[in-house]
């Protein structure tokens, strides 16, 4: 997973450098994060290594995984491009992931040939030591499911890295994940899902997207839990129907709620873009305010 991250971020890093497009946006890193999420999920979807890495397969799927890496983030950029005009003053989030990586993935359906494992198991049956266990571990392992990791260590490790760039905005990422994660079981998700982190991941991204784009105040903070609980809730949704095709929903629910937040920047009072988006320490409000 680590190689085809490198190798997606590398190459689309590279694409856009080579087609002249915005050399500002390059140097962000902007042209980069899509083709950097195309290779994680490339490796665990599309191209997972077999269990023994003696197995006849090995080659195979690392051949595969490495091409499956570089055609999609090679075109990456250019899909980010595309979507400017539909967008507008929109930040295009991780659209350009997911219709790549959804390119791929519902023609091969990962999902359609799992095994049945029997009913989910809710969590509200679980005991409560049990499910106290399960809500103090979900939100480190929300954040590691960022890049398709099921891990409570990477995700500290992410949050540890996210919050010695800000701490505000560790504290936004740790609050969304935990609000994903406890709307699941409010909702009585499988035990199972809530577990691996599956319902908190959006709900970081959309409360990190808050946090990054709005000037700090407590009607951003309250943006930013209510983001959370909606692109949970949405997150619920879209599973249902896309694992009726054999397909993960990725990070669409975090686009469309962030898309809808971002629109309330005129409607709400106390909800202003940031003059130069960053962190809730280093927003400030444009200079006509």
């Amino acid at each position: 997973l680590a190689a085809l991250a490198a190798a997606g971020t590398i190459t689309a890093t590279t694409a856009a450098n080579y087609s002249g497009i915005d050399k500002g946006a390059l140097q962000n890193g902007l042209w980069s994060y899509n083709g950097c999420l195309v290779g994680c999920a490339t490796a665990v979807f599309i191209s997972p290594l077999p269990e023994s890495l003696e197995s006849p397969l090995l080659a195979g799927a690392v051949g595969s995984g490495l091409a499956g890496t570089v055609a999609g983030a090679a075109v990456s950029p250019f899909v980010a491009v595309a979507l400017k005009p539909a967008l507008g003053s929109m930040p295009q989030w991780t659209f350009a992931f997911n219709i790549i990586t959804l390119t791929m993935l519902l023609r091969l359906r990962p999902f359609s040939d799992l095994p049945e494992e029997g009913l989910p198991s809710p969590v509200n049956m679980l005991p409560s030591d049990e499910l106290i266990g399960l809500a103090a571990n979900a939100p480190l392992k929300g954040l590691s499911q960022i890049f398709v990791i099921e891990s409570s260590l990477t995700g500290a490790a992410v949050l540890g890295g996210i919050g010695m760039y800000s701490p505000g905005l560790a504290a936004h990422a740790l609050l969304g994940s935990s609000i994903g994660s406890l709307t699941a079981i409010v909702l009585g998700a499988d035990a199972g899902e809530i577990g691996m982190g599956l319902w908190g991941f959006n709900s970081a991204l959309t409360s990190l997207g808050v946090g990054v784009f709005f000037v700090n105040t407590p009607q951003a903070m309250a943006l930013s839990a209510g983001g959370a609980l909606t692109t949970a809730a949405l997150f619920g949704a879209l599973k249902v129907v896309f694992g009726g095709i054999g397909a993960p929903c990725l990070t669409l629910p975090f686009c469309f709620t962030m898309s809808g937040l971002y629109m309330l920047k005129d409607a709400v009072p106390g909800l202003t873009l940031a003059r130069s988006p960053r962190s809730p320490e280093k927003n400030e409000p444009p200079s006509n305010e």
